[in-house]
């Protein structure tokens, strides 16, 4: 099955326009959940749909989770691509909840998520965003992002290295982390869908809707080249 973009998109529009709380059926939930696990996308997406107000709460309010961490100090100046990736993190998120939710503790998937995703979000997504808000560029290369031995290769090669190049560099580390992972994984290491869903726990569909809003980007990026 593959997810039509515009069923992501909706979603995210009714969540950012607000969806206000609503009571959740355990039972219903450990059905979806069961599907999902053996396979059935269709499932996950609807769990998903079914939690928009935990989605909308989290959008509306994303720098207060239940237990803050790192601070975010500052107003956050978020535009709409900003929410997109924050609802694409969101999902991401929700997916890998899903995997790692045990019901044999006794606890209802609800509360479970309640209690985690938001948490989880921000601890993730925002230790990202802050780290990409710093990002000064003192050269052709952002070196913040490179380890020393990746350091030393740019250095090296910097006076030989194409000038698209370096912007291609430079709007690949724009992209969220997710989307930088499946990118790297699918281009450079030749994965396919489903083992990159494999490799990050979430779904085919997940990693096929992020791939094409990656790229998307990187040609927006790029002025169309």
């Amino acid at each position: 099955m593959t997810l039509p973009l515009n069923r992501i998109q909706l979603l995210q529009r009714r969540a950012w326009k607000g969806v206000f709380k609503q009571e959740h059926d355990n039972n219903r939930d450990l059905a979806l959940i069961n599907a999902y696990l053996n396979g059935n996308e269709e499932a996950g997406m609807q769990l998903a749909e079914s939690y928009l107000d935990v989605f909308s709460h989290i959008l509306h309010n994303p720098t207060k989770p239940p237990h803050r961490g790192r601070m975010v100090k500052g107003k956050l100046n978020l535009n709409y691509q900003d929410y997109e990736d924050m609802f694409q993190e969101l999902l991401y998120q929700f997916f890998k909840l899903i995997e790692e939710f045990d019901p044999s503790y006794g606890k209802p998937f609800e509360h479970f998520i309640r209690a985690t995703l938001h948490q989880r979000f921000y601890n993730r997504y925002f230790a990202d965003l802050l780290e990409d808000k710093s990002k000064v560029i003192d050269s052709p290369f952002d070196k913040t992002l490179l380890n020393s031995y990746e350091q030393n290769i740019f250095l090296e090669e910097e006076n030989n290295t194409s000038a698209k190049h370096i912007r291609l560099y430079q709007a690949f580390n724009k992209l969220t982390k997710v989307q930088r992972q499946i990118l790297t994984l699918s281009v450079l290491k030749g994965y396919s869908h489903r083992e990159i869903a494999k490799e990050l726990g979430c779904s085919v569909n997940f990693v096929k809707v992020n791939k094409h809003r990656a790229l998307e980007k990187l040609r927006n990026l790029l002025g169309g080249e």
